[in-house]
């Protein structure tokens, strides 16, 4: 359907939006794109300081693990990091949300499973 530049580095991880109608991708660069479907456009586009390796999204906020090992909690709607905490002692490689978006898994290439809780 698209083919989209929207990475000036590697894309760690994308997903679609819970109604299918954005996409979501974040990469080397630092960058978290959200990107209309149906036009390919690009919606919107924020930045950290360090690359993000993975991220869950619940449809309006998203929660991104870094290469530090830091989790941060992105407000999709006012274009800013809401939260940062650090989790693991270097990047965090995977992450998964339960079905009622209250909890959170984070796995680290410091060999560690942490479960969270979640409170936003």
């Amino acid at each position: 359907m698209h083919q989209i530049p929207c990475h000036s580095g590697i894309v760690c991880d994308t997903a679609f939006s819970p109604d299918s109608r954005h996409v979501l991708s974040t990469g080397a660069d630092g960058c978290l794109n959200v990107i209309d479907v149906q036009t390919g456009m690009l919606i919107s586009s924020m930045t950290s300081d360090e690359p993000q390796r993975c991220f869950v999204w619940d449809g309006n906020s998203v929660v991104s693990g870094s290469q530090s090992g830091e989790l941060l909690v992105w407000d999709l709607l006012g274009a800013k990091i809401s939260e940062r905490t650090q989790g693991h002692t270097g990047a965090v490689t995977c992450i998964w949300m339960n079905e009622q978006c209250s909890s959170i898994i984070t796995v680290g290439e410091d060999r560690q499973i942490i479960f969270w809780k979640l409170q936003y």
